[in-house]
């Protein structure tokens, strides 16, 4: 019985010695385990903690570069003080009228000097539209020389840098896209890369009678939508309008567009383009650019110009009219255009009503045109009036609007109106070939 108690407890202790053996080989393998998996937390916290730091690197940096205010050039270093000293005050020659002349043979002389060979009657429309108007489009295919003719007219009046040029991008869809913005983490004005906010702020201490007028060439305005990126700037058109811009800039909320600061717009007609709106088109003065001739560019060219400095104000005056009515035989083609236009029979689709502005603009625009006119046919104002105040209205489809076009058509025929008449046609021959879609710009 000792034996076999001591046997007995001998199978016990082997019986133990075995769990435990079990038990150890399951607690070196799981020690095992937890080493290995210490090891990769380690490696996978010293990865991470190098990602961090390049993530706070790169985080740090582009908040520093949003929060450090931008430094700009001078303004007077984009745009320099104006030369003064051979600015022409309109005191000092004889009569408007007599001025007037002079500036336009000046003009036309000038233009030719750079291969541009316009007729008395383009010049003058050019001249009178440009001082006028406050969006002036020129509009015609590529290469028809649009671009090439602003300049040219900025370099005749001797501008400098007051005639400048902003190529429009794709894309563009507000104000900040052409003005700039204010960033309030920075506290610091970010203008756009166009000169704009600077040549705004240039002409913010100008004295009218002592500064040149300043014209501002969009090229290729519509290959983005102007009444996304120029919308601030529309309202300048409305005779009842402040002039003035907000920026959002808390040192500098409001800049004033003075009355002498014109926009030229150039647009192409294709398929790459944006179509101008009617609230656009109703802004505006649209010249149509097939007819002209577009020659060698001379604009590197220097010559003795002899086109007089006005001061910015005196050109505005010496281009504006002072109310004078119609003529009587001129209001009744008008009006017969603008019925025409208007007649809300069923069966001609579409009307039209020429607008207050509208009317307002054509009536200036002929006071003035007609007096540097003298030698011309009576009707040949309101020829070129019609051609870019009232055509651009032009819009619609149906076999019934394209009789409204072709009444149009015989009522410009009519009256010798070759201008506006050439335009029209060629309107109703696209919209007849065009599943009858008639519109100024297609």
């Amino acid at each position: 019985r000792k034996e076999y108690s001591h046997y007995k407890a001998l199978n016990e202790l082997e019986e133990q010695h075995k769990k435990l053996s079990v038990e150890h080989a399951g607690l070196t393998s799981l020690n095992n385990g937890l080493t290995t998996t210490k090891l990769e937390l380690e490696d996978s916290i010293a990865n991470s903690s190098k990602q961090l730091t390049g993530e706070y690197i790169r985080v740090h940096s582009l908040f520093k570069a949003m929060t450090t205010p931008v430094q700009t050039n001078e303004v007077c270093n984009l745009f320099p003080t104006q030369n003064t000293d051979e600015i022409i005050r309109i005191d000092s020659i004889d009569t408007p009228q007599a001025a007037r002349r002079e500036y336009i043979d000046a003009m036309e002389s000038t233009l030719s000097k750079f291969d541009r060979n316009l007729s008395r009657e383009q010049v003058v429309n050019l001249v009178v539209t440009l001082a006028q108007s406050q969006f002036t489009i020129f509009a015609g295919l590529p290469g028809s020389g649009k671009t090439s003719l602003a300049k040219i007219i900025g370099k005749a009046m001797q501008l400098g840098c007051r005639q400048h040029t902003i190529p429009v991008a794709k894309a563009w869809t507000s104000t900040k896209d052409i003005l700039g913005y204010y960033n309030g983490l920075s506290g610091s004005y970010h203008p756009a890369p166009t000169g704009l906010w600077d040549l705004l702020n240039t002409v913010q201490n100008d004295i009218p009678e002592k500064s040149l007028p300043v014209l501002l060439l969009l090229d290729e305005m519509n290959l983005s939508s102007p009444e996304h990126y120029f919308s601030s700037f529309l309202d300048l058109a409305d005779l009842e309008s402040d002039r003035v811009i907000f920026t959002g800039h808390p040192e500098k909320q409001r800049l004033t567009v003075p009355e002498y600061f014109k926009f030229i717009g150039t647009i192409n007609q294709d398929e790459t383009v944006q179509s101008l709106s009617p609230r656009m088109l109703d802004r505006s003065a649209v010249i149509i650019f097939d007819g002209f001739e577009a020659e060698n560019n001379k604009l590197d060219k220097e010559y003795d110009l002899v086109l007089p400095k006005y001061a910015a104000q005196d050109w505005l005056d010496l281009f504006s009219a002072v109310g004078e009515p119609l003529p009587d035989n001129i209001e009744q083609v008008f009006k017969s255009i603008s019925n025409c236009l208007s007649n809300n029979k069923p069966e001609l689709g579409q009307r039209h009503i020429v607008s207050h502005r509208k009317i307002k603009q054509i009536m200036a625009y002929i006071e003035v045109s007609n007096s540097l006119l003298i030698d011309f046919d009576d009707l040949i104002s309101l020829d070129y009036a019609v051609s870019q105040y009232v055509l651009p209205m032009i819009s619609g489809y149906g076999d019934g609007y394209g009789n409204r076009l072709r009444i149009l058509l015989d009522i410009l025929q009519t009256h010798g109106m070759t201008v506006s008449f050439n335009i029209l046609n060629d309107i109703i021959t696209k919209g007849d070939q065009n599943l009858y879609s008639y519109r100024f710009l297609a």
